[in-house]
């Protein structure tokens, strides 16, 4: 539910919940593609079930009819109201909605940092096999294996990895020097082994941002998945949104336990005063 608004003809091809805008007016552009109601506040129905027994309350009060029409739509709300009477339905959505402060992963640089640390591969002909023994700088015995005579030097990489699992590019080196990572093993009885390491920099400011749209607080409140992929299948502009996860273990602490579809709503129990 959003406020009222001047109903403005629109193009139904300009009309899709599941789709951001990305063109047309810039002061939509980004909004979730409902029309002249994208800049407008929502409610979720737990809010409209607050403001309208507001209303109720009010009229009673100043001894006014309630009109039909009002009766039914608070009884609608409290049917499928979706927040805990235990919390505030109308500052629920802007909790939701907070600014936070994140650091963009555009922003973070990847550096290659070598290892000050060197192994030494040594290879010897066993019959029908290359063994090969790696060692540290001080000569201790880490890792031996047998390989086929045909293997490369670089299908030695997943036995580095075993003894370094953090590096991620690792050259091997003949006694000259050169790299000989394309060649075949057999032919060197010893190669040095160095490896690189990524590291990540974030170099951006922090940034400012709230985690989700007005439309899409409103949805996750009256929908109340259960999981990011539900959440992201019930509500597609959600899709890729680097909160939801956040979002939705929060909605799950006020998620009504007593009334909604499939439950014994309130008002239809023994005794329970409707206004």
């Amino acid at each position: 539910m959003s406020q009222t608004a001047p109903q403005l003809a629109a193009n139904a091809r300009d009309i899709d919940s599941a789709r951001i805008n990305n063109t047309g007016d810039p002061l939509v552009r980004g909004d979730v593609l409902i029309g002249v109601h994208a800049k407008e506040q929502c409610f979720h129905t737990s809010a409209c079930e607050y403001m309208l027994n507001s209303i109720v309350k009010k009229r009673n009060q100043d001894t006014r009819p309630v009109p039909e029409v009002l009766k039914k739509t608070l009884s609608y709300c409290k049917r499928f109201g979706s927040v805990g009477v235990e919390h505030n339905a109308m500052k629920v959505k802007n909790h939701l909605r907070r600014i936070v402060e994140f650091r963009d992963a555009s922003d973070t640089k990847v550096f290659d940092v070598p290892d000050s640390v060197v192994f030494t591969a040594t290879i010897s002909e066993q019959k029908d096999q290359l063994r090969v023994t790696i060692t540290d700088m001080n000569g201790s015995t880490l890792k031996t294996s047998n390989f086929d005579k045909n293997t490369l030097v670089r299908q030695l990489e997943p036995l580095m990895k075993e003894i370094k699992p953090e590096w991620g590019n690792i050259l091997f080196l003949s006694d000259s020097g050169d790299e000989v990572n394309s060649g075949q093993l057999k032919g060197h009885p010893r190669l040095a082994v160095k490896g690189h390491t990524a590291r990540e920099e974030n170099q951006g400011r922090v940034k400012r941002m709230r985690r989700c749209r007005e439309f899409e607080a409103a949805q996750l409140i009256n929908l109340m998945p259960g999981s990011v992929e539900e959440a992201a299948e019930l509500i597609p502009t959600l899709k890729g949104n680097g909160f939801l996860s956040g979002l939705v273990e929060e909605i799950q602490s006020w998620k009504v336990t007593d009334r909604g579809i499939g439950s014994m709503m309130a008002m239809e129990r023994p005794g329970y005063n409707q206004y």
